[in-house]
């Protein structure tokens, strides 16, 4: 065991007695994995803050339900605890999550909204909300447009229609986690593992194809393909046992 996994190991053990301060620094030592497994999620509809929270709070929970005893790494085991957290903040929050930001610009508009319509005697239009409260015309109508209700993707948009879900599709939000998921466990995988599944089934290469980039024989490429499968599955059930 080399001295760094040795020092990590020492850290858990004392973190789940309680001691406060061997928590925090493996807390702070372990920011780097947390934002990323974050950054996985950028571009959704969500804060920042909010989902490192999320996170933070997973971490806390890997740390505490983590088995030394396993024989695998702590990261292998958190980053599924985590993803499992985030999945379950996007389906408890709906499938749309307003950031603040975009609240507190639509909170400002309808101020300015209502103080207009008295000035004017008539709704004012989008450039008279965007000269009073100094946002854009294409922010003025995002923030707007945002605070819309929107329709349940299970309900229909009129009697006799079809669920919305139907209509434009199953939410990404499952095989946007099962990929963070999955990347996260190919990246715990031995190079040449990692390059063989990357060229089978990202690149769709042949059993044939993928020996000759690697230099093997193709017989070589099944028994590693294989071995580097039940590897990843291996890797992935700490995710399975957590319900992700």
């Amino acid at each position: 065991m080399s001295e760094a996994a040795r020092r990590r190991r020492e850290l858990i053990t004392a973190a789940q007695a309680g001691d406060r301060a061997a928590f925090d620094t493996f807390f702070e030592e372990n920011q780097g994995l947390i934002r990323m497994v974050v950054s996985r999620f950028s571009g959704r509809e969500a804060e920042y803050d909010d989902l490192f929270q999320v996170a933070c709070m997973a971490f806390v929970k890997a740390v505490s339900g983590f088995d030394l005893s396993a024989g695998v790494q702590f990261s292998t085991y958190a980053v599924p605890v985590m993803l499992g957290e985030l999945k379950r903040y996007f389906r408890d929050n709906g499938a749309l999550r307003v950031s603040r930001t975009i609240k507190e610009q639509a909170a400002q508009l309808m101020a300015e909204r209502e103080r207009l319509s008295a000035a004017l005697g008539r709704e004012p239009t989008v450039g008279e909300l965007s000269a009073a409260s100094g946002l854009k015309p294409d922010e003025v109508v995002l923030a707007l447009g945002a605070m819309t209700p929107v329709l349940s993707l299970s309900q229909t948009a009129e009697e006799g229609g079809s669920p919305l879900l139907e209509l434009i599709g199953e939410d990404p939000t499952e095989a946007m986690l099962d990929k963070a998921a999955v990347g996260a466990a190919l990246a715990r995988l031995p190079d040449r593992q990692r390059r063989l599944l990357l060229l089978r089934y990202y690149r769709s290469r042949t059993q044939q194809e993928t020996a000759k980039e690697l230099g093997i024989s193709q017989v070589q490429v099944s028994r590693l393909e294989k071995k580097a499968l039940a590897e990843l599955r291996r890797l992935l059930e700490p995710a399975t046992r957590d319900g992700i």
